[in-house]
């Protein structure tokens, strides 16, 4: 299996020959979590038990600890920033410290587990606690939500509705707002629109789901109650139903399903521009094509969220700046760190790292020169990967997932050094067994080099960690 090629079939990119050298890669500027809103030290000195008890056991905990950043003490927190914790694990109440410069790709994906609790506080509410609610909502100025009575309000029409109010000085007052209006935790913080990267309707587009004269709420919260499962069964005749209401559109449905499930939807318009879907009319299909399109989709990032697809597909094809390009080199990691598997970490976290910079080197040794300035012997290059490369993630013979390096803080101000990590999108998160594989726990590969041999099938189904451009393994 060359994962040289194997990345192709997700990112479009060509696959190339022999070795790609890294002069020219473009760096991201690391801006996430940096304007995120930071927490009043007067404010939260009262929280300082659940500071230091909620950040002791980070491997345990599940709302992206910071990538095991070892919360400090208020009052040495220089040079850092005390930050609330995500609501898979924390109250809102719990806080944890994070390092200034480091940049976290997880934090990208908070709107995701934020809109999912959203949709199921909207399905306990119901048809009459959702309009209560909706008109309650701080909406910076009237939405053609509430335009129309009560029959205009519906779950597809205020989500969509929500996502439109994507500008600073609207998602500062609509999104807390509806967090309190239906008990959740605060949203992601509305002053980063990096936190806020996912399907948005321009301000001229329609964004209820009726043409302001004929309604059919019922019609879209039965879809709706299909929609919000964790295993979602969509009935196809309801979803063309759907698709038959005035201002209407396969595109505009689909990106509402991804608010409504982020786990489980994909967009029409992110589909489209996968290789794997290339020919396929999704501007006007129907429930059969788009089902077959995200099934695709999930194929080529296997064991990947859907939100996670997204944020791909975004970057790599619709921000102008695509992630992987031919100039991307290649390298691996193990997951063995600090003595223990680092997986779970490196997968909630969006991260990978090690625990030194060269082999056998105790903990603390993270400098890539001897004391006489010479480049040390066998030293990892945590330094080199930059925005783009690939890397391979694995533990001894097992393959675990395959990422695309977003930032990197071995290169910036922290440098080398424990706090540091390797922020990552992760492209592929089935497992595979290798034959044989180099076993240096970091290190570079040139496309021709980044093999593994002997890729066995996993029980029934089968977990290539790759799949080629062409279908083809070597």
């Amino acid at each position: 299996m060359d994962c040289g090629r194997a990345v192709s079939e997700a990112s479009g990119a060509p696959a190339g020959q022999g070795e790609f050298v890294g002069a020219g890669v473009r760096t991201a500027s690391s801006t996430v979590g940096h304007d995120r809103q930071h927490v009043n030290r007067g404010r939260a000195a009262r929280d300082q038990a659940e500071l230091l008890t909620c950040a002791t056991a980070p491997d345990r905990h599940r709302g992206g600890c910071r990538s095991a950043t070892r919360a400090l003490p208020l009052a040495s927190g220089v040079g850092g920033r005390i930050e609330r914790q995500s609501s898979l694990c924390c109250p809102a109440s719990q806080l944890a410290y994070v390092t200034e410069e480091q940049f976290i790709v997880k934090e990208i994906h908070d709107w995701a587990p934020w809109f999912r609790e959203l949709a199921r506080a909207v399905l306990a509410a119901g048809e009459a606690g959702l309009i209560t609610q909706a008109r309650r909502v701080d909406w910076v100025g009237k939405p053609e939500l509430l335009r129309n009575g009560d029959p205009g309000i519906d779950p597809f029409s205020f989500f969509y509705s929500l996502a439109q109010k994507n500008t600073k000085n609207q998602r500062s007052r609509v999104y807390p707002s509806v967090a309190k209006c239906f008990g959740l935790v605060p949203p992601p913080d509305p002053d980063n629109v990096v936190l806020y990267t996912f399907p948005t309707p321009s301000p001229q587009t329609p964004a209820v789901f009726n043409d302001r004269s004929e309604f059919r709420p019922d019609l879209l919260w039965r879809l709706f109650r299909q929609a919000v499962e964790d295993e979602p069964q969509i009935d196809p005749e309801l979803f063309q139903e759907v698709l038959e209401i005035k201002f209407v559109a396969i595109v505009k449905l689909t990106q509402t399903l991804c608010l409504i499930n982020p786990d489980y939807f994909v967009s029409a318009d992110a589909l489209e521009r996968l290789p794997a879907n290339r020919g396929m009319d999704l501007k006007r299909c129907g429930h059969a094509e788009y089902v077959s399109a995200m099934d695709k989709a999930k194929r080529t990032f296997p064991k990947c969220h859907a939100y996670e697809i997204n944020a791909f597909v975004f970057f790599q094809y619709m921000s102008g700046s695509p992630l992987i390009t031919a100039e991307s080199r290649y390298f691996q990691v193990s997951t063995r760190a600090y003595k223990d598997d680092r997986w779970t970490d490196f997968d909630r976290s969006n991260v990978v790292y090690t625990d030194a910079s060269s082999p056998g080197a105790p903990p603390g040794t993270w400098s890539e020169k001897t004391d006489d300035g010479e480049p040390r012997r066998g030293g990892y290059p945590l330094a080199d990967p930059k925005r783009g490369d690939v890397i391979l993630v694995r533990t001894g013979f097992e393959g675990r997932a395959i990422g695309v390096v977003y930032s990197n803080d071995y290169t910036g101000h922290n440098g080398l050094n424990e706090r540091s990590r390797l922020h990552v999108y992760w492209i592929n998160k089935a497992s595979a067994t290798f034959a044989q594989t180099d076993q240096r726990a970091f290190r570079a590969h040139s496309a021709g080099q980044f093999h593994v041999q002997g890729v066995r099938d996993g029980g029934c189904v089968r977990t290539d960690v790759c799949t080629a451009q062409r279908g083809q393994r070597t």
